[in-house]
């Protein structure tokens, strides 16, 4: 594995250890090293990789709470669509990536 493969895992693994005792809370946790919105796409891909679909589902749905209010609060409206959809990360969790759990072949 390439080590920016070995620290996208390590990330998430700390994003999820960080997030997951306050998913149900208005408190969070996210790690300094990755931005709130990819903390909680770590978070969704996770608990959706273990059968977890609610939870994933809960997790998405406050990644594009965050999202949204950020938009409104600090993006101007002519840059809404790029920061939605430029960002890598801002679009997976719009387009709800990660909630279903990935089909094995077979």
């Amino acid at each position: 594995a390439s080590d920016a493969a070995a620290r996208r895992c390590d990330a998430r693994a700390r994003a999820r250890a960080a997030l997951e005792p306050d998913a149900a809370a208005d408190e969070r946790i996210v790690p300094a090293d990755i931005g709130e919105p990819e903390a909680w796409l770590c978070l969704v891909e996770v608990y959706a990789a273990n059968g977890r679909a609610d939870q994933a589902s809960a997790a998405r749905n406050r990644a594009a709470a965050w999202l949204e209010r950020t938009e409104r609060e600090q993006v101007a409206a002519e840059f809404r669509e790029s920061f939605r959809r430029r960002n890598p990360v801002h679009w997976a969790i719009w387009s709800g990536r990660g909630v279903a759990p990935a089909r094995r072949p077979g």
